[in-house]
């Protein structure tokens, strides 16, 4: 009996040992997502809203 091969993916540091968002942001992202993720962090913004915001930052 063979095993299908489980893939988990995760990006915001739920079953990972960092943060994959961040490290993507920090990589490729201009300078202004650090206040999206400043105001995530207070709750100014959802999770979903500030995730989306910085991702439409990048060029790709």
């Amino acid at each position: 009996m063979s095993r299908q091969p489980i893939i988990f993916c995760d990006f915001d540091g739920t079953i990972t040992k960092s943060d994959n968002i961040i490290a993507i942001m920090k990589k490729f992202a201009p300078p202004e997502w650090e206040e999206l993720k400043d105001a995530i962090l207070a709750q100014r913004i959802s999770i979903r809203e500030g995730v989306g915001k910085m991702f439409s930052l990048l060029p790709a």
